[in-house]
């Protein structure tokens, strides 16, 4: 349950003229009686649970806008700020968590709650110093119960292995099938909110703490609940070095993206993080493009980077990383990538990108050829479709468009007359002839050539009812004008 912003805000202006919510407070008390780890760690003994439902009851009720009292919750947050400062003043942990204990059903900025002057360093080094060795100290392992399911211990071997072998898709198998699950990493929210308030407080801190992760599951924890603005300003953060937390940040920044569009510091965050990645393994970029294939934001920041790579790393993305099939369902994906990278790129960077493109789709279609138990009863595109368009435009003449077109022409024309091993492998091969012409009719009509005897081609093609009728089972022209 969330709290208006604006009674919020209103509660938290008020609360500098409260006073502390006894009840609360007598409840907070026995913490006081516990040590960090207690805190922390806390086994769900009956008093640790009775301690939870009674804070939670509380807050719950003035947080409620039906029961809500304003002066009431003034004191809930001028408690909250108490605790905070008497645990900034006196470096005391404890108290640190008794406020987040409070604030975590808020989530108020911690620079909402006390004055620049209150965060000099000098009041909250050794706080942070003292928190950044309590995260150091703490071991954050993924087990599986002895009574869990086959599939889940299966699952989490497969990530330990994978990650042993640096493989992306096998490490975070185990932490996508916990995400979908709805369970995800949440297992402690108090050391989750001591992460974000050491971030706050800290950043240099926060980053060393960071910065000594290794395993993926416990970047994810740190990372998880981070808001948006906060993940970004990671992901421009140059000494982050580590692979699998660059990872973790992108994945972040694509999980929180808006699917109708995105910001320009969000492309920028995501290209200067991806672009520590290239730096340190280029083998585990080329996973990163593949994990994130359906991403418009990801294949933006691809397209802008390409630029800057060399031309045996773009051969080998193009040859490991882009997929072709004879499906077209990310054509508009991929045009992203395309414009982004045209938008870039000089004229010969241009010509070499876009003949690597066509030299594998050329080979996905000369391997089509070749397959005989391979069925296709319609044109295919593939995601790729405009690059190869754009190649044509960069390297062939308009003469070069005609003989081209005139060739695969006679080629649909005497399909008859070609071999195959059965009926079905005749029309995959007429579609496959008619999916390479619809392209090169698609560059004549952008070209705007005149020639009528290509034009009569198309219309004799149009006009042919025995090749849709057997082939294309469609009424529909395919070349028109």
């Amino acid at each position: 349950m969330e709290i208006h912003e604006v009674i919020l805000d209103d509660a938290l202006k008020a609360s500098q003229n409260s006073s502390i919510h006894s009840e609360l407070d007598a409840i907070l008390a026995k913490f006081k009686s516990k040590s960090i780890e207690e805190i922390l760690f806390k086994n769900e003994s009956d008093e640790d649970e009775r301690i939870s439902y009674q804070i939670h009851d509380i807050i719950v009720k003035n947080i409620n806008t039906r029961t809500l009292d304003k002066n009431e919750l003034s004191q809930i947050i001028h408690t909250a700020k108490h605790y905070l400062q008497k645990g900034i003043s006196e470096t005391n942990i404890v108290d640190i968590l008794i406020f987040l204990n409070i604030n975590c059903y808020f989530k108020i900025k911690i620079r909402n709650y006390i004055t620049d002057f209150e965060l000099q360093e000098n009041l909250y080094k050794q706080l942070s110093e003292k928190i950044l060795k309590l995260l150091l100290n703490v071991k954050l392992e993924t087990h599986a119960p002895q009574n869990a399911p086959y599939h889940e211990k299966e699952l989490l071997q497969t990530a330990s292995e994978g990650f042993l072998i640096e493989n992306l898709e096998k490490t975070y198998s185990l932490i996508l099938g916990m995400e979908r699950s709805g369970r995800g990493f949440h297992f402690n929210f108090l050391l989750e909110n001591i992460i974000d308030f050491l971030f706050q407080i800290n950043f240099t801190k926060f980053l060393k703490a960071l910065n000594n992760l290794a395993n993926p599951q416990t970047i994810v924890f740190y990372l998880q609940s981070f808001q948006k603005e906060n993940i970004l300003k990671l992901a421009n953060e140059p000494s982050i070095k580590n692979k699998w937390i660059n990872f973790e940040i992108i994945r972040q920044i694509i999980e929180k993206e808006q699917r109708t569009g995105f910001e320009l510091n969000e492309l920028e965050a995501v290209k200067n993080t991806f672009e520590r990645i290239i730096k340190e393994d280029f083998n585990f970029t080329k996973q990163v493009i593949v994990f994130f294939n359906r991403s418009k934001l990801f294949n933006a920041s691809l397209g802008e980077l390409l630029v800057k790579l060399t031309q045996s790393q773009i051969e080998d993305i193009v040859s490991s990383c882009f997929a072709f099939d004879n499906s077209h369902s990310n054509i508009d994906i991929k045009n992203v990538l395309k414009d982004h990278f045209n938008n870039n790129s000089d004229d010969n960077q241009k010509l070499f990108f876009y003949q690597t493109i066509f030299n594998k789709w050329n080979s996905y279609f000369d391997s089509l050829f070749k397959l005989t138990d391979f069925y296709q009863n319609d044109i295919l595109l593939t995601d790729y479709a405009d690059f190869i368009l754009i190649h044509y435009e960069l390297t062939l003449t308009e003469n070069d468009i005609i003989i081209k077109i005139d060739e695969l022409a006679n080629k649909i024309k005497f399909i008859d007359t070609e071999w195959s091993i059965s009926e079905s492998n005749q029309k995959t091969k007429f579609n496959l002839y008619y999916s390479q012409l619809y392209l090169l009719f698609l560059i004549f009509e952008h070209k705007k050539i005149e020639n009528s005897d290509t034009e009569n081609i198309f219309e004799e093609l149009n006009q042919n009812t025995l090749h849709k009728f057997r082939y294309l089972n469609k009424d529909k022209l395919l070349f028109y004008k």
